[in-house]
């Protein structure tokens, strides 16, 4: 019985907290309540305990709002749906009759809540505005109302929220025109809001990204210990709003240790790795029934040391081999969430080591994985990748048991420590033999 009272609680305080709308500040914050509507210049919430905000609407980055609400844009339509943030920094009006629609919060004059009795006056007095057909459609039920202020633009004592509190300042319409309200702490960059580094198309044209990163590699074979630091740079650069292009170069020192009790060798060797450039492009935006799809196109050049075949002990720190990566990934969010995946296809051209035409096979793979956006600071980010890559072979003739199918865990944590800088701590774990046993990674990212 007291087990049963406790799980009545739990869901009912879970069921509160799940279905609360929230407000995306500017600064980072985040604010969960009941919204009541949205003025040209003001914002009015209620808070879990009860105290009603005025917030200025310059500070407001996004709005979930998970109970249905009527939208009066400037073009002076009016639309009854529910609003969504999607990972872009736009939202999804989630409307019975007309679908999902996508909406800058530039382009909403008013938001107003609709209360669960209508009466039939009201109706009357908004049909020609909002159209009782639309609220029929959305709303099958009797005895519904809206509110008499639909749309009241009442001005009151503005409270700007601060990152230190709820602080009370006098304003007028006139003097929010003339002077922008102040943000404290950084405005958090909307382009960020999942997966922040996933091949997914994420700078706007002209911005830039350098990625400074840390690696370690750990692997143990049978005889045979395998570790490796690699230090990498890499620039992303937008080229345009839906196309990306990037070039990474990694500097790496790796070491080579057999474990035979007959012959003990370690050596090591420490150089330019191979690098890589390439190419993303947002080929469809994410709606309703679409999830967002990336193409990319990237390219390996062997700019590291190529394997010795006369020297089997000898550490290599590229594959000698150019290849092409074609891949898609499919990104759906389901705020907080975001599910994303997609196949991929390498070709491996074939290169000549010491008079031996060495052509490893063309690989296929696929990954999935799921992201959470804790708040505008953190996002967690879990992943399964893995490939099939075809016999290798040496002047024309297949080498049996060279196929190899590595299976990989990634998990890692982008946090937000300011506007144009986070960090990203990964952490991949090998399923199968093929892969490899651990690799930890560290990586700064700076945007310019």
């Amino acid at each position: 019985m007291v087990f049963t009272k406790i799980l009545i609680v739990f869901l009912l305080f879970f069921s509160l907290h799940t279905l609360a709308d929230e407000i995306h500040l500017k600064n980072g914050d985040r604010i969960s309540g009941q919204f009541v509507n949205l003025s040209p210049s003001l914002c009015t919430f209620v808070t879990p305990y009860q105290a009603t905000l005025h917030i200025n609407r310059q500070q407001i980055l996004q709005f979930h709002i998970s109970h249905p609400v009527i939208v009066k844009l400037n073009s002076g339509e009016q639309l009854i749906g529910t609003l969504v943030p999607n990972q872009r920094g736009k939202l999804f009006l989630h409307s019975q009759r007309l679908g999902t629609l996508t909406l800058q919060l530039e382009e909403i004059a008013e938001i107003a809540d609709l209360d669960e009795e209508i009466s039939s006056s009201t109706l009357k007095e908004k049909k020609g505005k909002m159209g009782l057909d639309n609220v029929n459609r959305y709303f099958p039920f009797s005895q519904m109302k809206i509110r008499e202020d639909l749309f009241s633009t009442e001005e009151t004592q503005l409270l700007e929220v601060q990152g230190s509190g709820i602080k009370d300042t006098k304003s007028t319409p006139d003097d929010e025109t003339e002077k922008k309200p102040e943000t404290i702490g950084q405005e958090k960059d909307k382009s960020h809001y999942l997966l922040p580094r996933m091949n997914v198309v994420l700078l706007n044209k002209d911005e830039k990204e350098l990625e400074v990163s840390f690696a370690y590699t750990h692997d143990q074979l049978v005889d045979q210990r395998y570790r490796e630091f690699m230090f990498s740079l890499g620039l992303y650069t937008g080229l345009t709003d839906k196309l990306n292009g990037v070039v990474r170069l990694p500097i790496t020192w790796a070491e080579q240790e057999s474990l035979s009790l007959e012959n003990f060798d370690k050596n090591s060797n420490f150089g330019i790795g191979d690098m890589s450039v390439g190419l993303s492009y947002l080929l469809l935006e994410e709606d309703k029934q679409w999830p967002e799809i990336v193409g990319s196109l990237n390219m390996t050049v062997p700019t590291g040391d190529e394997p010795n075949l006369t020297n089997l002990e000898a550490v290599s720190l590229g594959s000698g081999h150019w290849d092409i990566t074609t891949s898609l990934t499919l990104v759906k969010t389901y705020d907080p969430i975001a599910l994303f995946g997609g196949p991929e296809y390498t070709y491996t051209f074939a290169n000549t080591f010491d008079g031996v035409k060495i052509a490893p096979g063309d690989s296929l793979g696929y990954r999935f994985g799921v992201a959470f956006n804790v708040n505008y600071q953190i996002t967690l980010t879990s992943q399964f990748l893995t490939y099939y890559q075809l016999d290798t072979k040496r002047d024309g003739v297949k080498v049996r048991g060279s196929a190899r199918e590595p299976m990989t865990w990634r998990t890692d944590v982008a946090y937000f420590f300011s506007k144009n800088n986070y960090i990203q701590p990964a952490l991949s774990f090998g399923l199968n033999d093929d892969a490899i046993d651990a690799m930890l990674e560290l990586s700064y990212i700076h945007r310019f």
